[in-house]
């Protein structure tokens, strides 16, 4: 009868105790520890009946299981989350090829020229699964060539260029940007080859930042009526024959190599399914340098625990002595971005209250259907409640750009890989951006430095994300879940 009320006062002396906090437990269990032992030292001497015995067994018992009942008894959890539907992908119905053919271009239309393999090999691969293809030269105006794309790229030359209507003379890259988007049409991809390059008026200091503002403001005003619009920047090479002109002269080159660009426009879930159809890889002679921009995403995604999808969305973790991972497959290809940046850690910000969640490792899943990234992510013991929010912050601009930039338009210009004000060409397209985008809203400190911010310290614009929530199973009810999130793409 004394062990049984001695049973039944502990469990209720342990029920009380796992109410509390874990370290209040703590402190409660080596007060009771020490009690219990200062009362067998003291009564070690009067225990020469061994009816006491049983007594003795149980108390000591008692002093090993507290600790594994009050203390270790913690740390269990509850990951839950919204899974964010696949996003549906749009097979280019439409390929659109603008070149501009100013004078500017002609050094690149000569036979065996790589800007027309390369274009040729990237838009003849995207028509095999399109059902339209239409040619167009850009320079004042647009006009429609009508005749086969093989025929078209291959004849191109000087000559044609200049029996083709329009003013060649002097072409601005704003307008042509603006006069192209105008024709951008639903589930179509829209293809410039420019030589992107800025005539600089003479004396004219100011030209360069008055002309990204120009395109910051034209494109800006097409993604407040086509928030799913993307661009791919793709910068090549080729050999020029011709003349190269710079701000108060010309120069003649022969089989200079020189940079030339091929902007690719659309909806992000076409250019998607376009980069699916020909790859950066397929492209002939190659790509130098590559960069995107699209709006923001909540990406499709998935939480695991031990490669198993939680039930409801939702399954728990034992969050105890030691740290433990959970698995969450992402789709981040509408990102449009190289895995050079989607692998790299350092480019992805965990914001959660004490900054104690970390992601471990970048997986890729080439043969996964529906996500493109595995993400190790470790939760630590004893971690506090809350969201779980992760951000992708790729750089504002690109690594290359300040490289591949001039400022100066003098003839020296003409034998390097430079080209005139592309700088803030795609410095007026990404600030574009940066008003679709989220800003981040926790503390990015980019520790491995793979890009440096800008002087002026601008905020740095989330591409895609996507939330858990943890919740001590206690605490735990569904009403701390997500409200579901519907993917409006």
């Amino acid at each position: 009868m004394l062990l049984f009320n001695f049973f039944v006062f502990f469990a209720c002396i342990c029920k009380k105790l796992l109410s509390l906090h874990r370290d209040v437990r703590v402190c409660v269990h080596l007060h009771i520890k020490n009690i219990v032992l200062l009362l067998l030292l003291r009564h070690n001497k009067n225990m020469k009946n061994k009816k006491y015995l049983p007594l003795l067994v149980v108390i000591i018992l008692g002093i090993i299981l507290v600790p594994f009942i009050i203390v270790d008894g913690d740390g269990r959890y509850i990951v839950s989350f919204e899974e964010v539907k696949p996003i549906k992908q749009f097979r280019p119905s439409k390929i659109k090829l603008y070149v501009e053919n100013s004078g500017s271009m002609n050094g690149y239309m000569f036979n065996g020229s790589e800007l027309k393999d390369a274009v040729y090999s990237y838009v003849s691969g995207l028509s095999t699964h399109s059902d339209t293809t239409e040619l167009y030269f850009v320079n004042s105006d647009i006009y429609n060539v009508k005749a086969p794309l093989q025929d078209v790229i291959y004849a191109m030359s000087p000559t044609a260029f200049r029996q083709s209507p329009g003013n060649k003379a002097n072409t601005d890259i704003a307008d042509i940007f603006d006069m192209v988007l105008k024709q951008i049409e639903k589930n179509s991809v829209s293809v410039l080859v420019t030589d992107a390059i800025l005539d600089l008026p003479a004396g004219s200091s100011a030209f360069f930042h008055t002309k990204q503002t120009q395109i910051k403001s034209i494109f800006e005003n097409y993604l407040k009526e086509n928030p799913n619009f993307a661009i791919e920047i793709f910068r090549m090479s080729s050999r020029f024959n011709g003349k190269f002109f710079f701000t108060g002269g010309s120069v003649v080159l022969t089989n200079q190599p020189r940079p030339y660009y091929m902007f690719v426009m659309g909806d992000k879930q076409t250019l998607s399914a376009a980069n699916g159809i020909v790859a950066k890889s397929q492209i002939q002679h190659g790509v130098e340098n590559y960069y995107a921009y699209s709006s923001y995403t909540e990406v499709p995604f998935v939480v695991m625990n031990k490669k198993k999808k939680g039930h409801g969305g939702e399954f728990d973790v034992r969050l105890q002595q030691k740290a433990v991972p959970v698995i969450a497959k992402v789709d981040l290809q509408y990102t449009l971005h190289d895995e050079d940046f989607l692998n790299e850690l350092s480019l992805y910000n965990v914001a959660f209250g004490d900054d104690s969640i970390k992601i471990k490792s970048i997986k890729e899943l080439p043969k996964e259907p529906e996500y493109t990234h595995a993400f190790t992510i470790t939760l630590p013991e004893n971690a506090d409640e809350g969201s779980v929010n992760i951000y992708f912050c790729p750089p504002p601009y690109p690594l290359w750009l300040d490289e591949a930039n001039d400022d100066l338009s003098d003839a020296s210009v003409a034998t390097t890989m430079k080209t005139t004000g592309i700088k803030y060409i795609i410095e007026g397209i990404s600030d574009a951006f940066a008003s679709t985008c989220v800003n981040n809203p926790a503390p990015f400190t980019n520790k491995d430095k793979v890009f440096t911010p800008k002087v002026d310290k601008k905020p740095i614009p989330v591409l895609a994300g996507w939330k858990f929530r943890l919740d001590k199973k206690e605490n735990y009810n569904k009403s701390n879940r997500f409200k579901k999130s519907k993917n409006k793409e």
